[in-house]
């Protein structure tokens, strides 16, 4: 007789793998939604192919298909980087197309029960590269909308890339997939806070468990200098923006 938890696995995989007979549909949408945009440019059409690379990241994530979520999460940054309404277009949807070759590939894989996608990662970070040259790559994990313009603000100034969340959960799974130069987070955050990702991320053996760290806390925190502590604690007081620059600096120019 199957237990509560074994009835509740079987039904998970059996909805893990009804969204992966569906997800070459959604995904066939996402190349009619490009070709549409090739041919000429529409706002609406445009807003429909986010919306739809949002929905995939969101609904992979929740099943659990992690690999999804990081090329979405890929795909979303470039689609705000580029202005598909231009003329000379071309490279911008033979990217777009590439996205979608990689959702094909992953979805294949996924479904064959794969747990291998170091290729797909390398063609995301070769597609990065490709659309980025030098520039580096920086992770904002901010629950408020006032402080997040501000750090967007400072970072972009000085050449970052630049990706943000709200989540602790979300920035951990983006922290363990795709390589980041620099994470800046709050301390103070629902579920994950910013101490507890400092420590995951460290720990971990992944991509980014050396990675340049600010933290901004509106509690006055003593550094430890522990392993799994941020490079850089900066108190959210009438001196945070220089705070914050002077911290920035200091780990910018660091060897």
């Amino acid at each position: 007789m199957q237990s509560n938890h074994e009835k509740t696995q079987e039904i998970l995989a059996t909805l893990r793998t009804a969204y992966l007979e569906e997800l070459p549909s959604v995904v066939n949408k996402l190349e009619d939604l490009i070709l549409v945009l090739k041919g000429s440019y529409g706002e609406a059409t445009y807003h429909e192919l986010v919306r739809l690379v949002h929905n995939i990241k969101g609904n992979g994530g929740t099943m659990g298909f992690q690999i999804l979520s990081t090329i979405c999460h890929r795909y979303e940054d470039y689609l705000t980087q580029i202005d598909l309404s231009e003329a000379d277009n071309e490279q911008s949807i033979n990217t777009c197309f590439r996205y979608v070759d990689l959702l094909r590939l992953a979805n294949d894989k996924l479904y064959s029960k794969q747990s291998n996608f170091e290729d797909i990662a390398a063609e995301l970070e070769l597609i990065f590269l490709e659309n980025n040259n030098e520039v580096k790559r920086a992770l904002i994990v901010e629950p408020s909308k006032s402080m997040l313009k501000l750090m967007v603000n400072i970072l972009s100034g000085v050449g970052f890339d630049v990706a943000v969340e709200s989540s602790g959960y979300i920035a951990l799974g983006r922290l363990l997939n795709e390589p980041f130069d620099l994470v800046v987070t709050a301390n103070e955050m629902p579920g994950l806070n910013g101490q507890s990702l400092a420590a995951a991320v460290r720990l971990s053996k992944s991509i980014n468990h050396n990675i340049k760290y600010i933290m901004v806390s509106s509690r006055s925190k003593k550094f430890v200098n522990r392993a799994s502590d941020p490079d850089k604690i900066v108190n959210r007081s009438q001196n945070i923006i220089d705070d914050f620059s002077n911290a920035l600096d200091e780990l910018i120019n660091q060897k």
